[in-house]
Protein backbone atom coordinates (compact mmCIF):
# COMPACT_ATOMS: atom_id res chain seq x y z
CA UNK A 1 0.00 0.00 0.00
CA UNK A 2 1.61 3.78 -0.93
CA UNK A 3 2.85 5.32 2.22
CA UNK A 4 1.65 8.67 0.17
CA UNK A 5 -1.71 9.26 -1.81
CA UNK A 6 -1.76 11.99 -4.27
CA UNK A 7 -5.34 11.48 -5.38
CA UNK A 8 -7.52 14.16 -3.00
CA UNK A 9 -4.93 16.96 -3.31
CA UNK A 10 -4.64 16.58 -7.28
CA UNK A 11 -7.98 15.60 -7.91
CA UNK A 12 -9.36 19.09 -8.90
CA UNK A 13 -6.29 19.63 -10.65
CA UNK A 14 -6.91 16.09 -12.74
CA UNK A 15 -10.44 17.13 -13.16
CA UNK A 16 -9.61 20.90 -14.74
CA UNK A 17 -7.00 18.67 -17.32
CA UNK A 18 -9.43 16.09 -17.99
CA UNK A 19 -12.00 18.86 -19.18
CA UNK A 20 -9.39 20.73 -21.08
CA UNK A 21 -8.91 17.99 -22.90
CA UNK A 22 -12.88 17.36 -23.79
CA UNK A 23 -12.95 20.53 -24.98
CA UNK A 24 -10.39 19.99 -27.37
CA UNK A 25 -12.16 16.88 -28.95
CA UNK A 26 -13.05 16.42 -32.35
CA UNK A 27 -15.21 13.64 -33.62
CA UNK A 28 -13.10 11.88 -36.32
CA UNK A 29 -15.49 10.49 -39.16
CA UNK A 30 -13.15 7.72 -40.80
CA UNK A 31 -12.68 6.30 -37.38
CA UNK A 32 -16.14 7.03 -35.97
CA UNK A 33 -15.37 8.23 -32.83
CA UNK A 34 -15.05 11.46 -30.91
CA UNK A 35 -10.90 12.12 -30.37
CA UNK A 36 -9.70 13.89 -28.09
CA UNK A 37 -6.84 16.61 -30.00
CA UNK A 38 -4.39 15.65 -27.27
CA UNK A 39 -0.23 14.03 -28.41
CA UNK A 40 0.67 10.42 -27.46
CA UNK A 41 2.84 11.95 -24.53
CA UNK A 42 0.16 13.68 -23.46
CA UNK A 43 -2.25 10.39 -23.45
CA UNK A 44 0.38 8.61 -21.83
CA UNK A 45 0.58 11.21 -19.04
CA UNK A 46 -3.39 10.91 -18.66
CA UNK A 47 -3.02 6.95 -18.54
CA UNK A 48 -0.30 7.29 -15.76
CA UNK A 49 -2.33 9.87 -14.14
CA UNK A 50 -5.14 7.63 -14.12
CA UNK A 51 -3.40 4.34 -13.14
CA UNK A 52 -1.87 6.49 -9.74
CA UNK A 53 -5.56 7.71 -8.89
CA UNK A 54 -6.65 4.06 -9.24
CA UNK A 55 -3.85 2.71 -7.25
CA UNK A 56 -4.75 5.66 -4.20
CA UNK A 57 -8.40 5.32 -4.24
CA UNK A 58 -7.78 1.21 -3.68
CA UNK A 59 -5.63 1.70 -0.86
CA UNK A 60 -8.39 4.29 0.30
CA UNK A 61 -11.03 1.87 0.56
CA UNK A 62 -8.34 -0.38 2.54
CA UNK A 63 -7.66 2.21 5.30
CA UNK A 64 -11.00 2.86 5.22
CA UNK A 65 -12.18 -0.52 5.92
CA UNK A 66 -8.81 -1.00 8.38
CA UNK A 67 -10.03 2.17 10.18
CA UNK A 68 -13.42 0.88 10.34
CA UNK A 69 -12.41 -2.43 11.82
CA UNK A 70 -9.72 -1.68 13.86
CA UNK A 71 -11.71 1.49 15.71
CA UNK A 72 -11.60 2.26 19.32
CA UNK A 73 -15.44 2.02 20.42
CA UNK A 74 -14.38 3.01 24.08
CA UNK A 75 -12.79 5.89 22.37
CA UNK A 76 -15.96 7.58 21.86
CA UNK A 77 -14.55 8.35 17.93
CA UNK A 78 -17.13 5.79 16.33
CA UNK A 79 -19.22 8.80 15.41
CA UNK A 80 -17.22 10.95 13.93
CA UNK A 81 -15.11 8.00 12.08
CA UNK A 82 -19.01 7.57 10.79
CA UNK A 83 -19.83 10.88 9.82
CA UNK A 84 -17.09 11.20 7.76
CA UNK A 85 -17.62 7.82 5.90
CA UNK A 86 -19.78 9.38 3.13
CA UNK A 87 -17.71 12.34 2.07
CA UNK A 88 -15.26 9.79 1.85
CA UNK A 89 -16.74 7.45 -0.60
CA UNK A 90 -17.67 10.30 -2.65
CA UNK A 91 -14.22 11.53 -3.37
CA UNK A 92 -13.19 8.12 -4.20
CA UNK A 93 -16.32 7.57 -6.07
CA UNK A 94 -15.51 10.73 -7.86
CA UNK A 95 -12.02 9.96 -8.39
CA UNK A 96 -12.67 6.49 -9.82
CA UNK A 97 -14.86 8.27 -11.84
CA UNK A 98 -12.26 10.19 -13.24
CA UNK A 99 -9.52 8.00 -13.23
CA UNK A 100 -12.46 5.87 -15.59
CA UNK A 101 -12.83 8.81 -18.04
CA UNK A 102 -9.42 9.43 -18.12
CA UNK A 103 -8.07 6.06 -18.98
CA UNK A 104 -11.22 6.03 -21.67
CA UNK A 105 -9.52 9.29 -23.25
CA UNK A 106 -6.43 8.17 -23.09
CA UNK A 107 -7.11 5.06 -25.34
CA UNK A 108 -9.20 7.30 -27.77
CA UNK A 109 -6.45 9.34 -28.60
CA UNK A 110 -3.88 6.32 -28.77
CA UNK A 111 -5.62 4.60 -31.11
CA UNK A 112 -6.21 7.76 -33.12
CA UNK A 113 -2.22 8.22 -33.07
CA UNK A 114 -2.31 4.50 -34.20
CA UNK A 115 -4.81 5.31 -36.90
CA UNK A 116 -3.77 8.20 -38.36
CA UNK A 117 0.65 6.67 -38.19
CA UNK A 118 -0.95 3.54 -40.45
CA UNK A 119 -2.74 5.76 -42.74
CA UNK A 120 0.77 7.85 -43.11
CA UNK A 121 2.27 4.37 -43.88
CA UNK A 122 -0.39 3.44 -46.35
CA UNK A 123 -0.24 6.54 -48.10
CA UNK A 124 3.40 6.41 -48.46
CA UNK A 125 3.69 3.50 -49.72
Amino acid sequence: MNAKMHTASSLPLLAEYHAALQQRAGFDDALGFTVPAVSAKEASHLESAAALTADDCADAIELLARLMTHRDRTAGDEEEIVDHMPGALRLIGSALKLANEMERTAGYAHQYHTAKARQKALTEE
